[in-house]
């Protein structure tokens, strides 16, 4: 819902435009009342909704999928991804000595798997204490286990809160 239609910003250009003579006072207002219509702001809200999917699906981000007799839009691997990623950048901070734990140990077979989780560990704040432990201040904990799920590597990865380090790595922060 707008609240006062005088200050919403489409409202301010029509007085704007009405100032230097492009339009009579009486039509701002007819404009103004359209701008501040529920069937005005539906419409306005459908076509945003609408680029927002083509964008979205010009960038790989989302999949079309049937579902009976509707047309439902999906998450992509690629929109998985990206989703994962921001949901990573807003990951606070565990509290005081506190942190997570991540061991795995994936069989050969996995080498994909485990090189592309390895590599996501090093990218996202994680510190190797041993070849296949590493550690973080951040709480990436659900972020972890969908990302673990997504890979298919549930079988071989432990993820657990740890607290109280004995030797902390050099590179700790």
């Amino acid at each position: 819902m707008i609240g006062n239609p005088y200050t919403d910003p489409t409202t301010q250009l029509f007085f704007e435009l009405a100032d230097v003579g492009s339009m009579a006072v009486d039509k701002v207002y007819d404009l103004v009342h359209l701008a501040c219509s529920k069937k005005y702001r539906q419409a306005v809200a459908r076509q945003k909704a609408s680029e927002l999917i083509w964008k979205l699906k010009q960038r790989g981000y989302i999949e079309a999928a049937e579902k009976g007799k509707k047309v439902v839009y999906i998450l992509s691997e690629k929109g998985k991804i990206k989703f994962i990623k921001k949901q990573i950048m807003h990951a606070k901070k565990l509290t005081g000595e506190k942190f997570l734990v991540v061991v795995f140990d994936m069989p050969q077979r996995e080498n994909k798997a485990r090189n592309m989780f390895r590599e996501f560990l090093k990218r996202n704040e994680f510190i190797k204490v041993q070849q296949s432990v590493w550690i973080t201040h951040r709480d990436l904990y659900e972020i972890l286990i969908d990302f673990v799920d997504e890979l298919g590597i549930k079988e071989w990865v432990n993820i657990f809160y740890g607290q109280d380090i004995w030797i902390k790595p050099n590179d700790w922060k």
